[in-house]
């Protein structure tokens, strides 16, 4: 049987930065920073680092509760990687406390980064994804804009 998601577990993924979209052509999941702050403290705690991500999983996403104990600040940082003659950058995703996750190369110019990106696939990491599966994450405006600025973006679930 394929898992879905309730109503309720839709609201709750929402409140919590996490939309899923389902069309013709399959699932789209938009993950704001919030959103990957929840999926990544839920990954930590659960002992479930490295899962595919999946509706079964939002839908435990949907029903965890935030441990004040063991939770987590979410950081997104673009760092500067020398190649040639230019400056380009690597997108990093992580908890506060955990190594940083390179999953992305952005171009030379910082202004360019897109507020909603298509995550790609990935095999090895914090969480995997189809390959047939659309996976966002939506920056906010002001998230491009730190990150453009060289600063950090931090997110903790609540905002």
């Amino acid at each position: 049987m394929v898992p879905t998601l309730s109503k309720k577990d839709e609201v709750v993924l929402a409140e919590r930065g996490i939309s899923v979209e389902s069309g013709v052509y399959g699932v789209n999941i938009i993950l704001t920073s919030k959103g990957l702050c929840w999926l990544l403290n839920y990954l930590h705690s659960s002992g479930k680092q490295g899962s595919l991500l999946s509706l079964k999983l939002l839908k435990e996403v949907a029903g965890f509760q935030k441990n004040s104990d063991s939770w987590r600040e979410l950081r997104i940082v673009a760092s500067r990687l020398p190649a040639y003659d230019t400056q380009y950058y690597q997108l990093s995703i992580y908890l506060n406390g955990s190594p940083p996750k390179a999953f992305m190369a952005l171009p030379p110019n910082l202004r360019a980064i897109p507020r909603t990106f298509n995550m790609p696939y990935l095999e090895y990491g914090i969480f995997k994804i189809k390959g047939d599966q659309a996976t966002n994450i939506a920056l906010s405006a002001s998230e491009a804009d730190l990150l453009e600025n060289g600063e950090a973006v931090i997110a903790d679930g609540v905002n």
